[in-house]
């Protein structure tokens, strides 16, 4: 399990790198250096956790602390920000939208809810695509939890 988490992660934060670094140039975000004009200058990772009341999810966030470290110590991120809103949708809510606010390049969720979340992650893509984030990012990711199931149980 902990590997399976790793791999899924690195996964995420390798393409999120890969597409930032496609979309950056010297002139759009100023991270580049003459000497270096294809260096990306490193991105703020957010996480929005709900429930941390079982051993998954402790693993989880454990894993990507971890895997951010390593990716600072590499000049790919500049900071992660995790935080755990218990099961409290609306702490959750708020949570994210300081993120949003904070400008964090990368946003990981894990929600307390299949619905109530989705203004506010409609409200994140709106001002990622209002260019209110400078970094680009890529597709927003989501993983089907039912047809997972199901398709595993075949």
């Amino acid at each position: 399990m902990k590997r399976s988490v790793a791999v899924v992660l690195s996964v995420i934060l390798a393409s999120v790198l890969a597409l930032t670094a496609c979309g950056k140039s010297e002139s759009s975000t100023g991270s580049g250096s003459a000497g270096n004009p294809d260096k990306i200058k490193p991105i703020v990772v957010g996480v929005s956790n709900g429930y941390i009341g079982n051993g998954w999810r402790t693993q989880m966030t454990e894993d990507i602390e971890k895997l951010a470290e390593d990716y600072k110590q590499k000049g790919w991120i500049e900071k992660i920000i995790v935080q755990h809103a218990g099961l409290d949708v609306n702490n959750q809510i708020a949570q994210i939208r300081n993120m949003i606010n904070a400008k964090v390049d990368l946003l990981l969720i894990d929600p307390n809810s299949e619905t109530a979340l989705n203004p506010i992650i409609e409200e994140a893509v709106k001002k990622r695509h209002q260019g209110d984030h400078l970094r680009p990012a890529g597709d927003d990711a989501e993983v089907d939890q039912c047809r997972h199931r199901s398709s595993a149980v075949r």
